[in-house]
């Protein structure tokens, strides 16, 4: 195997799992919403995995994604249904998500170190790490959903114009919903792959994944207003981002550094495809 060839694995590795979370904003973003949910559905599923592995791996595989499924049709239900913007909605949805797992675990981190758990975390098939593996088949299917179905066509009319969609007879709020509960199950399988490359899940796991997401899907060129951009773009920013934090490692900057540069590139972002577009942030 190239030098070229394992560098880039090894910098899928290290960006699985902030790369399968941007995966699942990307395609809310796409259809016009928001999710701030997504690090606390990670810490939930993490902690539901490791600890339901000793009745089985297929139980602890099924419980922690429909956990994440159930959080993010709850988000939405209350965004589609009950009319309450997504940013109040998946920050309520946040704290409860974290609450939730604080009380399950009673603060404490869950530790499971058996062979057959860490292998969606440490493990290569053919080379190739396992999580490099989980990203890309999770990218690639979106992006063929998003392209080739006509759910992903619904969603982009969704993102660019939710009333002419409307009245094109598209489903807006069955699409729109769709899109939450995706988002949900790609952090739960977030949450998954964390607990098993550690062999354990914090309860305050996922916190800083929401803002990881968010701005790699901003830098890959995805519109933050909706309607365009390709899960591509998503993996494209998270990859940059993930050299950003390797440089910054090797300069032995400190993590606050790389908070300050996710945050000025997300308003960076947003100004710039506001200016492009003349679209303001809307519901």
């Amino acid at each position: 195997m190239s030098t070229e060839l394992t560098s880039l694995l090894n910098i899928l590795r290290q960006t699985a799992v902030p790369g399968i979370v941007a995966s699942g904003v990307a395609l809310v973003m796409i259809g016009g919403g928001f999710d701030l949910s997504v690090g606390a559905v990670a810490a939930l599923a993490g902690v539901l995995a490791v600890n339901l592995e000793s009745h089985g791996l297929r139980v602890a595989l099924c419980v922690p994604m429909l956990a994440g499924i159930a959080c993010g049709t709850l988000n939405g239900l209350l965004v589609c249904r009950a009319a309450i913007h997504p940013l109040i909605v998946t920050l309520g949805v946040r704290y409860m998500a974290y609450a939730a797992t604080a009380l399950y675990t009673h603060g404490f981190i869950q530790v499971n170190r058996r062979t057959e758990f860490l292998f969606f975390g440490r493990s290569s098939v053919a080379g190739v790490p396992v999580p490099a593996l989980i990203l890309l088949l999770t990218v690639l299917l979106l992006q063929l959903t998003l392209q080739s179905t006509v759910a992903g066509k619904a969603i982009q009319a969704i993102g660019n114009n939710e009333r002419a969609a409307f009245y094109s007879g598209v489903r807006t709020q069955a699409y729109r919903i769709l899109t939450y509960t995706i988002s949900g199950a790609c952090a739960a399988l977030a949450g998954i792959v964390i607990a098993s490359r550690s062999g354990a899940a914090a309860p305050d796991a996922g916190q800083g994944y929401e803002l990881e997401a968010i701005a790699a899907v901003a830098v890959g060129g995805i519109c933050l207003t909706g309607g365009s951009g390709t899960l591509w773009n998503a993996l494209l920013g998270t990859i940059l981002f993930g050299l950003i934090n390797n440089l910054l490692v090797l300069a032995r900057q400190p993590y606050e550094i790389h908070r300050i540069i996710v945050g000025v590139l997300i308003v960076a972002s947003l100004a710039v495809h506001s200016a492009r577009s003349g679209k303001s942030w809307r519901h």
